[in-house]
């Protein structure tokens, strides 16, 4: 099992230590670009390749901390499996 495999497997889990930087991880190895607004909390995620488009938002206080993230990427995932467009 890979590396992303085993972050992805993690996420699924919805740990409470899954950090921001994982997120983005997890988002760029299905291909999309991750766009960070220099003010506010908003993230774009957008995948060139059939114009997908995901919004999430990071976490406020730390770099931990962010159940809505991994729920948001959690659903995204299941979705893409549900598609057939897994690792």
């Amino acid at each position: 099992m890979s590396t992303i495999e085993k972050l992805i497997k993690e996420m699924l889990s919805k740990p409470r230590d899954f950090t921001y930087d994982d997120v983005k991880r997890v988002l760029k190895h299905y291909k999309y670009a991750v766009y960070e607004k220099k003010e506010g909390s908003r993230i774009v995620g957008y995948r060139k390749s059939d114009k997908r488009v995901v919004f999430m938002h990071r976490p406020h206080c730390s770099n931990g901390d962010n159940n809505v993230l991994i729920k948001a990427l959690d659903e995204l995932i299941r979705q893409m499996r549900k598609n057939g467009d897994d690792i």
